[in-house]
């Protein structure tokens, strides 16, 4: 986690805050999160008890001050042009109404080591291209515009609830865009699924 936040505070976009839910972890996070504490953009807080992936997104949701959502999970990390780039391409988007972007990202390995292969979006999809195509959007590549999409909360169930998030966010006619820029690397463990 400590290497998750560090990639937010190199950012070359500096107007963010950041919302750091633990899921009753017990891995001495909020010990290794303390010195990163002294930055104001930082909040940390655990939960009262342990909810899933889900919940504890649904807690940062609930306490942002932001216009944008960009989720980060503890074991990946973002690019330091990431939310600049991004935010970017969002408001300069030749459609005038980019509110949903995501970006392409690579996988690395336990030790940061990228294992070979760029994982790029679609261009552009709706609900029915993203229901068939399955999940597309990169959970730690995606941003949204949360004043459009102001109510929305990740489903509370155990798996790929991001993509429920997503296809929530599509449901009205929206589109989701995406960039072919690498911003993310997502760490796979030996032994996932993901893994190769």
């Amino acid at each position: 986690i400590a290497e998750a936040v560090s990639s937010v505070l190199s950012q070359s976009y500096g107007n963010w805050e950041l919302l750091i839910a633990d899921d009753q972890s017990s891995d001495d996070t909020r010990k290794i999160l303390t010195p990163f504490l002294e930055d104001p953009r930082i909040r940390y807080h655990c939960l009262a008890q342990k909810g899933g992936v889900a919940a504890a997104r649904n807690w940062a949701l609930a306490h942002a001050d932001g216009d944008y959502v960009a989720f980060l999970d503890s074991d990946d990390l973002w690019t330091p042009d990431k939310l600049e780039k991004q935010l970017r391409f969002m408001k300069d988007h030749p459609s005038g109404r980019c509110r949903f972007s995501c970006t392409g990202y690579e996988r690395m390995d336990d030790e940061g080591k990228c294992l070979g292969m760029a994982i790029l979006p679609p261009r552009k999809a709706n609900y029915w291209k993203m229901f068939r195509l399955g999940n597309c959007v990169g959970n730690s590549t995606a941003i949204y515009d949360r004043r459009f999409f102001c109510d929305a909360r990740v489903p509370l169930i155990p798996r790929r609830n991001d993509y429920a998030l997503w296809l929530q966010l599509l449901r009205g006619g929206e589109l989701v865009y995406g960039m072919e820029d690498i911003t993310m690397y997502y760490r796979v463990h030996q032994g996932s699924v993901s893994y190769k």
